[in-house]
């Protein structure tokens, strides 16, 4: 009973923070893409589960054109910066990995239409989204390396968490 308590306290939190309370499929999406893939389902089962509440892996059509429609030009974004921003030039020096800025750049663009391409034909969409994991786990690897706080590499584990989930689930 405890365990329903704390999920359905932090559901509301970050539901209200989103502005999603009166949304409950949403807020049940943003709360799987932020626990790290795992959609909370209370009463649902999509696999096996326990105890009152079921912490699930289920497959959401929502979070799949979610990452394609939005997710994707976020990558691009990123990927084309690597090519023309001198802030993101200085922040792979401060990783100590300039000389891999390019590549990167390049990886996330492709990576950006590779989600895109999965909305259609999911084996690109799960090749993308596993690049993209790998990426970020490298990323997060980085930031633990030069000291980072955990504010600093919460985005990187979030799009790690994010990727690993549309890898594994979506695709």
């Amino acid at each position: 009973m405890w365990k329903r308590l704390v999920i359905e306290r932090v559901q509301d939190s970050l539901a209200g923070v989103f502005g999603l309370k009166s949304n409950p499929p949403a807020k049940q999406a943003l709360l799987g893409l932020l626990a790290g893939g795992f959609i909370l389902n209370p009463g649902r089962r999509c696999q096996s589960g326990n105890d009152d509440i079921q912490l699930s892996l289920c497959h959401s059509p929502i979070i799949e054109q979610v990452a394609g429609l939005i997710f994707s030009p976020l990558f691009f974004t990123y990927g084309a910066e690597c090519f023309f921003s001198a802030g993101l030039e200085r922040e792979f020096v401060h990783y100590r990995m300039e000389w891999l800025r390019r590549m990167v750049g390049t990886l996330q663009i492709a990576a950006a239409f590779g989600l895109l391409g999965g909305l259609s034909q999911p084996w690109l969409g799960q090749a993308a989204a596993v690049g993209l994991a790998l990426m970020m786990l490298v990323a997060v690897g980085a930031r633990i390396k030069i000291r980072d706080t955990l504010l600093q590499t919460l985005p990187a584990l979030f799009y790690l968490a994010l990727n690993a989930y549309l890898a594994l689930v979506e695709f």
